[in-house]
C-alpha cells in the first residue's frame, strides 16, 4: 500500500482538471468559504502529475476566494491515469449518492463499474 504525503500548494497554481463534469455554483463556493473560515482547510486537494486536480475543485476556488496562499494536497501519481479517472468519478459519484439519499443510482454508474478496469 502507498504512503500518501500532504503537501502545501498555492491554491492558485493547481490546475483544474479538463474532464471534471461537475461545476460549482457561486452559491456553493461561497458556502465552502463560510465553511473554511469557520474550521479551517481540513480535507487536502487530490491532485496529479502537472497539479492537475482530482477531486477539490470546489474547495480549492473557494481557497482562491479567500486569498489563501497554501493549502493541503495529497498526490496520487503512484496510480495509472485510468485509476486517476475512476478515483475522480467515483468521488463525483459518492457526493452524487450521499445527495440522493444514498439508494437512488446516478446514471450510468452500474455500467460504469462493469466495465472499468482499474488494474495498472
Amino acid at each position: 500500500m502507498t504512503t500518501l504525503k500532504i503537501t502545501p500548494h498555492d491554491p492558485t497554481t493547481l490546475v483544474p482538471n479538463p474532464r471534471n463534469s461537475r461545476l460549482h455554483t457561486d452559491d456553493q463556493i461561497d458556502k465552502l468559504v463560510e465553511s473554511i473560515k469557520a474550521v479551517g482547510f481540513n480535507k487536502p486537494v487530490v491532485i496529479g502529475r502537472d497539479k492537475v486536480i482530482y477531486a477539490g475543485h470546489g474547495a480549492t476556488l473557494a481557497a482562491i476566494k479567500l486569498g489563501l496562499k497554501s493549502i493541503p494536497t495529497v498526490s496520487i501519481d503512484h496510480l495509472s491515469e485510468t485509476q486517476k479517472r475512476g478515483f475522480m468519478i467515483a468521488d463525483i459519484l459518492a457526493l452524487v449518492h450521499s445527495r440522493r439519499g444514498g439508494g437512488v443510482k446516478a446514471p450510468q454508474s452500474d455500467d460504469f463499474w462493469r466495465t472499468m478496469n482499474f488494474s495498472a
